[in-house]
């Protein structure tokens, strides 16, 4: 069973430092850890549609509205990273137009649904090699507050590219491939795709 110790201490060995027990348990390792585990990986999972982070869900119509140019706002859920596509049809075929404004959609359709990259907690619900990417973004971050090695840091900057791209090329190579919408810039170009 993989957990977020076992992550934060793939990176500390990375580093050449102690491993830790606990985030809280008070050490320069566990301080670094615990202050900058969660932001590093909700910048990894902004960086890609990883499959495992997506959700669909319709949203509920906010009692509050738009101060102009559009006639409905809607929250984003809880667990909100990155928007994939917002349709206004349970089908994915309703493309709508909306202005995303803080934490808020406001568009002047009057059902959303939304497609989008949630924040993911549980490390075994993540792949092993996302996993590994994170244990490596956590190093590359850690080589000025643990380490103050620049040779380090360098040679841990290509070895972070090449996981993310690895990790990247793996995901989702079991679904099929994605359809492009009706009035998407090919259809529009002159009918269908022949590949």
């Amino acid at each position: 069973m993989s957990s977020k110790v076992g992550i934060a201490n793939h990176a500390l060995r990375l580093l050449g430092e102690k491993t830790i027990i606990a985030f809280d348990q008070g050490t320069p390792e566990a301080n670094f850890i615990s202050d900058r585990y969660e932001d590093v990986k909700d910048e990894l999972l902004r960086q890609h549609n990883w499959g495992f982070a997506t959700k669909r869900q319709k949203l509920a119509q906010s009692t509050e509205t738009p101060v102009f140019e559009y006639d409905y706002l809607y929250q984003f859920p809880a667990d909100f990273i990155r928007t994939i596509a917002i349709y206004g049809d349970s089908g994915g075929r309703d493309i709508i137009d909306y202005k995303v404004v803080g934490t808020t959609i406001e568009t002047s359709a009057q059902n959303v649904w939304l497609l989008y990259v949630s924040s993911v907690d549980d490390p075994n619900t993540m792949p092993v090699d996302f996993r590994s990417a994170l244990a490596y973004m956590l190093a590359y971050e850690g080589t000025i507050a643990l380490s103050d090695n620049s040779t380090l840091r360098d040679r841990l900057a290509a070895d972070v590219e090449n996981k993310i791209r690895r990790a990247r090329s793996t995901d989702g190579l079991g679904d099929s491939p994605t359809q492009l919408a009706p009035g998407s810039w090919i259809t529009r170009r002159g009918g269908t795709r022949k590949w």
